[in-house]
């Protein structure tokens, strides 16, 4: 770098335009922050921004800046291209040299997370290189900015892998998710069971009863008691009942008593008892949802079952994660049930 001249980051940058875009792009979302959510991924905007910021002179016009970065346009800015927005890739590199002395800078960013960077340095003709600690972050900062070079032929490859994968699993899976009227089941909707401790009757944790609330569509549960027992129905409506969990406390749906918090904290690491609400299925229009069966309940069992007889060799294989999560205020009462098994 040319010791003599600072950069246009270390001047001037339209701070607000590029905050405002950003606020745009994190809505619509950009096309590659389909590959994964990240939590904390950086609009491209801004990291278009940064880059040629970083790399351009400090005397760079900044309504040209504003230009390469796409601002102002009918599109979101992530759209353009440099090419799309006229501009020449040789005379950028032109002012590229002005300051690094070279005409194709290497942007280095070593905690790439999902890639805005090096992905924004390698459209503003930069090389990049990127990693990233978490190997999350890392197989996505590779599909962003690898993956694509190798065309359909990649695809077809991950596709048949993928088929292989779920034919296989659906195999040795299936006889766990009997189906419902020939209806594929997506997912069980579970809950945490606590007694109530004035009266016994052992209560789902449910923070609301919905099942879908969409404005052409609206299904929730509907708990009844009946003496000891708890029946569940799914109806259609405008308002579902309350839940029986709200800031920590619960309540019970026999006699209405307070559930205290601690309470329900023994209750689960004591007994980790769980109720099947409800089932959601697969239909060619999208989920429908039933009550669980016998069936049902007779596949949880068998799961059990066979996750007490292979428990030993599931953990010879490596095939259960026994890493250890923090127990901080963000893992809750979850972190310490997961340590505790």
């Amino acid at each position: 770098m040319n010791d003599s001249k600072r950069t246009l980051i270390e001047r001037i940058l339209p701070v607000e335009e590029i905050s405002e875009e950003a606020k745009k792009e994190k809505k619509g979302r950009a096309p590659t922050f389909e590959l994964h959510y990240w939590w904390t991924r950086k609009p491209l905007v801004a990291s278009r921004a940064a880059v040629l910021g970083a790399l351009l002179p400090e005397d760079f016009d900044v309504q040209e800046f504003k230009r390469l970065v796409g601002l102002g346009k009918d599109k979101r800015a992530h759209n353009y291209n440099l090419d799309e927005l006229g501009v020449d890739l040789d005379y950028l590199r032109e002012k590229y040299r002005e300051v690094w002395g070279t005409e194709t800078p290497t942007v280095f960013d070593p905690f790439a997370g999902g890639g805005s960077i090096p992905f924004e340095a390698l459209r503003v003709g930069c090389n990049a290189v990127a990693n990233d600690y978490n190997p999350v972050a890392y197989l996505i900062l590779r599909a962003t900015l690898e993956y694509p070079k190798y065309g359909e032929e990649l695809l077809k490859d991950v596709e048949k892998g993928l088929k292989w994968i779920f034919e296989r699993a659906k195999e040795e899976l299936e006889v766990f998710y009997p189906k419902h009227d020939g209806k594929d089941v997506a997912a069980y909707i579970w809950s945490w069971v606590a007694s109530c401790p004035q009266c016994g009757f052992k209560n789902p944790l449910v923070g609301q009863w919905w099942l879908v609330r969409k404005e052409k569509k609206k299904l929730f549960l509907e708990p009844i008691v009946e003496g000891n027992e708890l029946r569940l129905e799914i109806k259609s409506g405008e308002k579902a009942p309350e839940g029986t969990m709200s800031r920590g406390k619960g309540r019970c749906l026999k006699c209405g008593a307070v559930i205290p918090n601690e309470h329900i904290r023994k209750e689960m690491f004591d007994n980790e008892e769980e109720m099947l609400l409800a089932v959601v299925l697969n239909n060619k229009k999208g989920k429908e949802y039933d009550l669980p069966n016998d069936e049902d309940l007779m596949a949880v069992e068998r799961a059990r079952k066979v996750l007490e007889d292979e428990w030993d060799e599931f953990l010879r294989e490596d095939l259960t994660p026994l890493e250890e999560m923090p127990d901080d205020n963000r893992g809750g009462i979850w972190a310490k049930l997961y340590l505790k098994n």
